[in-house]
């Protein structure tokens, strides 16, 4: 049988044709199938937006508690004369991590998301140098004991050296502070 090329395109144009209107004949079954099965659209709240003035939160007077503003207040001076900075209140997730390749990153992560340092010291690129915890009142209690033992356990892992006061003399603050950072007496951010 001998078949003539002219042909070939016109056959080839009817066999799209075919399955376009197969296609098209598909689609309009399937979407008259859906509209007799599908749910309407769930209703949406219109419950409205609370508003600022309507939701429960105050602002505080101070960030510190009034021992943690004496303690920021004797520190300023030392920081600020040896080109230091110091940070209140920061979270330890700010500044130390678990690698996430470790097997237990998210429960390592968790253990330190919502614990923070009373002071944290860095030198003048934000680098820690030291932490520096306040042991008032809170901290005499045996959940306040275990969580202290934890943190300088991270402290020590990271080897970050922690400075915990009690009752300090602001006259040996400076010493002790120093002492922690540079234990050689060499300033360390004018060798960076």
């Amino acid at each position: 049988m001998v078949v003539d090329i002219q042909i070939i395109p016109m056959i080839a144009v009817g066999f799209l044709f075919i399955v376009i209107v197969l296609l098209a004949h598909k689609t309009d079954k399937l979407e008259k199938n859906y509209s007799k099965t599908a749910k309407p659209a769930p209703a949406i709240d219109k419950k409205p937006i609370r508003l600022a003035q309507n939701l429960p939160y105050h602002l505080k007077n101070n960030v510190l508690t009034k021992s943690e503003q004496k303690l920021y207040e004797a520190l300023k001076p030392i920081v600020d004369k040896n080109n230091l900075i110091v940070f209140p209140k920061v979270r330890l997730a700010d500044f130390i991590y678990c690698p996430k390749h470790t097997n237990d990153s998210f429960t390592c992560f968790n253990k330190i998301k919502a614990k923070h340092i009373d002071f944290l010291i860095c030198n003048s690129d934000t680098e820690p140098l030291l932490a520096v915890e306040l042991d008032d009142k809170y901290h005499e209690t045996a959940a306040a004991a275990e969580r202290d033992r934890f943190i300088d356990e991270v402290y020590k892992k990271v080897r970050l050296e922690i400075l915990h006061l009690r009752n300090y003399d602001e006259e040996d603050l400076e010493s002790m502070v120093i002492e922690r950072i540079f234990p050689t007496g060499l300033d360390i951010t004018a060798a960076g």
